[in-house]
């Protein structure tokens, strides 16, 4: 981590409102949380100006039951916001995407991995990630997650109370397991491969991810076989047309072998 790293950033002026004012109209999948209850989020789909009106909301009132996340939104729905970003110095692989990700406290991200670089930069508020080396990979279980009426894949699911569970039994018993708190400015960089969640720690949070197509991309093989396994097997769960759980039961067992 790299503090204060986007210090000087013109990004680092946004306000909820200037997202507002700059979003365009589509409409996105919004998550909603209850505060009181360590369950999987409730789905709906929002314009997004109005789901950042809920978010400002529920930022402004100490006690509020429910937080809200706004996930992985690109920036190109936000009107000319794109060019007050500055371009990251030592990475010459191309911009896979940029995100913006906009949430309440308590509003999580489950565990998973992805497969290209990426770097992230707290906007404002704060945020904690949880971070886990592909070494620890079988501690994992992926699991089927409900969209509305439609069964889908998605990452490896758990709840924030599992997640704070998870990263304490591992930091007792290793040092490779770790948490690492962003404040406004502070910079991470998470390998391809590597394991995290995060968890938003204050009443606003905003950060902005960028994803670089990584060397490592079409290379598991140097992580280890058992990435290189659980890699192709979660491909085949998120892109192919057999069914989607016969997948999953597939990672699951490899996960277990």
């Amino acid at each position: 981590m790299a503090q204060q790293a986007a210090e000087g950033w013109q990004a680092l002026d946004w306000s909820l409102d200037t997202f507002i004012e700059k979003s365009n109209q589509e409409k996105t999948t919004f998550y909603k949380f209850d505060k009181n209850c360590m369950q999987k989020p409730i789905l709906s789909q929002e314009t997004i100006p109005k789901a950042l009106e809920k978010i400002k909301l529920a930022g402004s009132q100490r006690r509020q039951k429910y937080s809200y996340y706004l996930k992985q939104v690109k920036i190109s729905q936000f009107s000319c916001l794109l060019s007050e970003l500055k371009l990251l110095p030592g990475f010459k692989e191309k911009i896979a995407d940029i995100n913006l990700w906009i949430g309440n406290e308590s509003a999580a991200t489950p565990w998973h991995y992805d497969l290209v670089d990426n770097v992230i930069i707290q906007l404002d508020g704060e945020k904690e990630i949880f971070l886990a080396p592909p070494s620890l990979t079988k501690i994992f279980k992926p699991q089927i997650y409900l969209r509305g009426e439609k069964e889908e894949s998605t990452d490896f699911n758990f709840s924030k109370q599992e997640s704070m569970e998870f990263i304490q039994k591992e930091t007792d018993c290793c040092d490779e397991a770790i948490m690492v708190k962003l404040e406004k400015s502070d910079m991470l960089f998470i390998p391809p491969y590597w394991w995290h969640s995060a968890q938003c720690s204050s009443p606003i949070s905003v950060s902005v991810n960028y994803f670089y197509n990584s060397q490592y991309n079409q290379k598991p093989f140097m992580l280890g076989e058992e990435v290189q396994a659980l890699d192709v097997l979660y491909k085949i769960s998120k892109n192919s047309c057999i069914s989607r759980k016969a997948a999953l039961r597939e990672l699951i067992n490899a996960i277990e072998m």
